[in-house]
C-alpha cells in the first residue's frame, strides 16, 4: 500500500531515499538568529526518524526582512553552521533543504532599526501594529539577491 511512498525517488540529479518529506515548521527554538543545539537536534530527529527530506526554516534573509524569530542567513558568518546542520542531516540519509523567508509585513520597526517594513504593497499590519512601504523594483532585486544560492 504504501510502496510508493518509500520507494527512492530522482530529482535532476538527486537521489532522495523516500519520498517523505518533512517541512519547514518554525520552531522558534533560536531567538537570537543563530542556530543551537535545541534548533539542530530537532532537525537531526526528523532525519533520523526516517525522513528522505528534511526542510530546515524558515530561515531569515534580508536586512529588512528578518521579522520572526529564528534564524537568519544573512551573513558569511552564519554558513559554517548550516553547513554543519546539513551535514549531520545527511549523516541519516536524508536530503537538507532550507526554506528562505522575509518577513515583510511581520516586520516591527523595532528589529529593523525603526525603519519602515517593506511589503509587496502598502498596508497597515495588524500583526507589526506599523504600515509597511511598497516596495520599489531596487527593494525586490535586494531580496532576490539576499535569497541567491551562494550569496553568503
Amino acid at each position: 500500500m504504501f510502496e510508493t511512498l518509500f520507494s527512492p525517488i530522482k530529482i535532476n540529479k538527486t537521489e532522495i531515499k523516500n519520498r517523505i518529506v518533512y517541512p519547514s515548521m518554525g520552531v522558534w527554538y533560536s531567538m537570537d538568529g543563530k542556530l543551537n543545539n535545541r534548533y539542530v537536534n530537532y532537525y537531526v530527529e526528523r532525519a533520523k526518524g526516517g525522513a528522505g527530506i528534511v526542510t530546515v526554516g524558515p530561515v531569515g534573509i534580508g536586512e529588512m526582512g528578518l521579522g520572526l524569530a529564528g534564524p537568519s542567513i544573512n551573513s558569511d558568518e552564519a554558513i559554517p553552521s548550516f553547513a554543519e546542520l546539513a551535514k549531520a542531516i545527511q549523516n541519516y540519509g536524508a536530503k537538507a533543504w532550507i526554506q528562505l523567508f522575509h518577513g515583510g509585513a511581520y516586520v516591527k520597526p523595532i528589529q529593523i532599526m525603526n525603519q519602515q517594513p517593506i511589503a509587496p504593497t502598502s498596508i497597515f499590519s495588524v500583526f507589526s501594529g506599523s504600515q509597511t512601504k511598497e516596495m520599489t523594483l531596487e527593494d525586490i532585486k535586494n531580496v532576490q539577491e539576499a535569497s541567491l544560492p551562494g550569496k553568503y
